[in-house]
């Protein structure tokens, strides 16, 4: 940390008495001249730390394994922890295995692949929000979180999580579901998709879906994406699919399987023959045939479309528009 903002902290730290804190340490690169390691006293205050977020090169933080055993109050934490090559390694693998009000945990990826992922012990069974790249052996984590209600996993292209056939996640609370895909990340592997991914994974009461995959590449998770909606029990209200690659036989499906749907959000940035076409998805979304004369979706009162979804006929726009009361996003389409 910078020497005029440790003394600060230290001030503050110092003033703020018995309150509860919520920290966010933001470490610059060892090498800088100005950096100075973080005060015992800061680690010191983990009994009343409530909130906490670290971005920092491990070795400039090497004394938070003495907080082990000292966090009866962490709720949130954060750990976006690095290192630079040559630097020592730090043994934090379970400094926060002993947090018993700890909800919500967000996890980088450069922290988790600097450990043997069978050794770091969380409270992973009482977490109720996680943030956390999935690859390697990171899957069985999430087959702990029993009681998780929101959930962002991002996947990399090459080198996903290594998950052994029939091992399924089933996740009980599960509200809010984000799948992300890196497609930076070269270094593991062994290569996994969003399919491979949605289909260990059982979510009866998730309400809102969103996937974000990569604009050119990455394949197509349409009958995974099927599969798993069937195993949601019709609980879905809000979907957002922007670069999911999905067929629009597939999508239709996937409609179809979502009767309570309130909001549905498209996006595709390239046009992939025989996947998408726009027209034909609206007259899913507005042609009364399928269950017995009634609408697919009766509740949906917002649609967006951009990209290759937004070129689509404005007439059929207008038809979905009158037959739903259903407000209508695109770039060209301001009304």
């Amino acid at each position: 940390m910078d020497r005029a903002a440790v003394e600060k902290a230290m001030t503050w730290l110092e003033r703020s008495g018995n309150q509860l804190l919520t920290i966010q340490l933001v470490s610059p690169h060892p090498s800088r001249a100005s950096s100075v390691a973080v005060p015992p006293l800061f680690y010191a205050q983990s009994f009343r730390w409530q909130h906490v977020y670290f971005h920092a090169e491990m070795s400039s933080i090497r004394d938070l394994i003495t907080v082990k055993g000292k966090l009866p109050s962490l709720i949130t934490l954060g750990l976006d922890l690095y290192r630079v090559r040559g630097s020592p390694k730090v043994p934090l693998e379970d400094t926060f295995s002993e947090a018993p009000c700890l909800r919500k945990l967000v996890i980088g990826r450069q922290f988790f692949a600097s450990y043997k992922q069978e050794s770091l012990k969380l409270p992973w069974t009482q977490l109720t929000t996680c943030m956390l790249p999935v690859f390697g052996k990171s899957f069985r984590f999430i087959q702990q979180m029993h009681n998780l209600v929101q959930l962002t996993a991002t996947l990399t292209l090459v080198g996903g999580p290594q998950i052994t056939p029939g091992s399924l996640a089933t996740l009980p609370c599960m509200r809010l579901l984000a799948i992300r895909i890196d497609t930076h990340c070269t270094r593991y592997p062994d290569s996994a998709d969003i399919g491979r991914f949605l289909d260990r994974l059982k979510t009866p009461v998730l309400h809102t879906l969103s996937i974000r995959g990569p604009p050119h590449d990455g394949p197509a998770c349409g009958p995974q994406l099927v599969a798993f909606l069937s195993r949601t029990e019709n609980s879905v209200e809000a979907m957002s699919l922007e670069n999911a690659h999905i067929s629009d036989e597939d999508m239709a499906i996937c409609i179809q399987m979502t009767p309570s749907l309130i909001s549905l959000e498209l996006a595709e940035s390239t046009q992939t023959p025989g996947r998408i076409n726009s027209n034909l998805l609206l007259d899913y979304l507005a042609w009364p045939g399928f269950r017995g004369g009634k609408p697919v979706v009766q509740n949906l009162r917002y649609l967006s479309i951009q990209g290759i979804y937004g070129l689509c006929n404005l007439q059929k726009l207008n038809e979905v528009r009158k037959l739903r009361d259903t407000k209508i996003s695109r770039p060209c389409d301001a009304a």
